[in-house]
């Protein structure tokens, strides 16, 4: 899986960059692709949890906080 990072640029295609997602029975956690456990990118109670579709791109969908309004754009990995 990898998440679409608007944050770091002005790039007309924002670059993809390969994470590691976490889902157990109380929250959803997004890390960056290190063995450093305190590498997060994203992390939520799941039911603060809201998925939708990102309409820009099919293989990707938008995950945010409903509480902070964090926001996430993830997508399954590109065939290259």
């Amino acid at each position: 899986m990898e998440v679409m990072r608007t944050d770091i640029g002005n790039f007309v295609n924002p670059p993809r960059v390969p994470i590691r997602a976490v889902l157990n029975n109380m929250t959803f956690s997004v890390y960056d692709d290190t063995e450093h456990f305190d590498s997060v990118i994203f992390s939520t109670e799941l039911k603060s949890l809201a998925i939708r579709r990102f309409d820009k791109d099919d293989s990707c969908f938008v995950v945010s906080n409903t509480h902070s309004f964090n926001v996430v754009t993830l997508c399954s990995l590109q065939n290259t």
